[in-house]
């Protein structure tokens, strides 16, 4: 008896998985693919989702960019204001829209300051007149004069400039 053998050449991949796999197993291998595409795009969609509060935190504020006052508060509080240094840390203070509080000794240029400052910078400013080399008393009489309106202070010049030297 001869057994004649025939050859088979496979053409196609596809005539390949056809004839080697039942139905079943090819429908089987579809849904797995298709559940692995599934499960890749949630992590890309998670991974963009996630990246949302750092480029809002980045390109927000560049978008809508924050006044000083917006970001600090409404008013500087500023001491020895009638001094050059003080004089100059509270124009700038105002030229950037700050409302000012003067704190100074000198209480006719204390007024002086005050005037000039709301009419050159249309602001509001007003002083208080305190003189430091009397002691802790001066402190109450400056929290007072603070407390009694209802201030959004953002700012404190000069003294805090002068702490922040010693520590």
């Amino acid at each position: 008896m001869s057994h004649a053998h025939t050859k088979m050449s496979v053409d196609s991949v596809q005539f390949l998985v056809q004839n080697l796999f039942d139905p079943w197993t090819v429908r089987l291998v579809d849904w797995l693919f298709y559940a692995g595409v599934a499960v890749g795009v949630t992590k890309i969609a998670q991974g963009l989702y996630s990246l949302i509060p750092g480029v809002y935190t980045y390109f927000y504020p560049k978008l809508r960019p924050l006044s000083l006052t917006d970001k600090y508060g409404r008013w500087a509080v500023i001491t020895g204001a009638t001094s050059s240094l003080g004089t100059a840390f509270a124009k700038e203070l105002a030229a950037c829209g700050f409302d000012v509080v003067l704190i100074s000794r000198s209480y006719d240029n204390l007024l002086d300051m005050a005037s000039e400052i709301q009419s050159q910078y249309s602001v509001q400013a007003y002083g208080i007149h305190a003189d430091f080399f009397l002691g802790q008393s001066v402190y109450n009489e400056i929290e007072k004069a603070l407390l009694t309106d209802t201030l959004d202070i953002g700012v404190l010049g000069k003294l805090l400039l002068v702490l922040s030297f010693l520590f």
